[in-house]
């Protein structure tokens, strides 16, 4: 790779990009602005595809393929599994080692992986552990129908979402938000024990669960403040201007763009000096 045969990418209506990466013909990024997922041809632009969106800004992408992994011939890992229960995982010197899957744990033996559930899961009886909300939601997600039991009430929501005492559906994202979304305050139960999503903040005193970005963004959404405690002070690099009240850093091109990406909208005052 010396610098040679660089080809431009149209960049139209991609207004903040956060990561990419490259994976055969297409290249893939995340949007900080759009919150959303995209990939497009990596030297013409075209079949540009919106993969997902997101209620957070996707900070990083990473490509996981068997192309993308070197070719070791007649490894350990190829015979019975290196022994370990679950993953084999290659090591320099001819080595292995046994890991685990999330919401599981390695044994002593440092071969068996055990399954951790925590209180917001289900354990199938193959050990692998799903949300709740899961259970009886129509679709096999342990593998062994052990979530689909003959006694499931009638599911009426989409796969994924959670059904409400009321018949309503909701996100996961609204389950112990401290909001009575569910018209019957069933999306609020047990949230003592509930483990909030990986992209959510939990509130100790009111045992709710409030997006990750609300955490240190100059507002008091806990009720406490305890989520705008222990703040870290940011310095931003040259390309990047700091928000005056939360101290986040934000790309200067989202700066007067008519959309506050700063809880204070700092970013959005003083405008008619900003391009003089």
């Amino acid at each position: 790779m010396d610098g040679s045969h660089r080809h431009k990418v149209p960049n139209q209506d991609i207004p903040g990009v956060i990561a990419l990466t490259l994976f055969e013909d297409y290249i893939y990024w995340t949007d900080g602005k759009t919150k959303s997922l995209s990939r497009a041809h990596k030297t013409s632009g075209a079949d540009k595809l919106s993969l997902i969106n997101s209620w957070h800004a996707i900070t990083d992408i990473q490509v996981y393929h068997s192309y993308r992994q070197p070719d070791v011939s007649k490894h350990i890992c190829m015979i019975n599994n290196g022994g370990c229960s679950h993953l084999c995982l290659l090591a320099p010197g001819k080595t292995h080692t046994c890991a685990c899957p999330t919401n599981f744990y390695l044994a002593a033996d440092n071969k068996t992986c055990l399954s951790n559930c925590t209180a917001s899961q289900f354990r199938c009886k193959t050990d692998k552990c799903i949300p709740f909300w899961w259970k009886c939601d129509t679709v096999d997600d342990c593998g062994d129908g052990s979530d689909e039991p003959d006694d499931c009430p009638e599911f009426k929501c989409q796969p994924g979402r959670f059904q409400c005492g009321t018949g309503l559906c909701a996100l996961p994202a609204f389950i112990c938000d401290g909001e009575n979304d569910c018209g019957d305050n069933s999306d609020e139960l047990n949230c003592d024990t509930h483990v909030c999503l990986s992209g959510q903040f939990k509130c100790t005193k009111n045992q709710k669960c409030i997006p990750v970005n609300l955490r240190c963004n100059g507002q008091d959404d806990c009720g406490d403040e305890e989520d705008e405690r222990d703040c870290p002070e940011n310095s931003c690099s040259p390309d990047y201007f700091q928000c005056k009240t939360t101290k986040h850093c934000i790309s200067k091109l989202w700066v007067c763009d008519e959309d506050p990406d700063c809880a204070d909208a700092s970013d959005e005052a003083n405008c008619e000096l900003y391009f003089l």
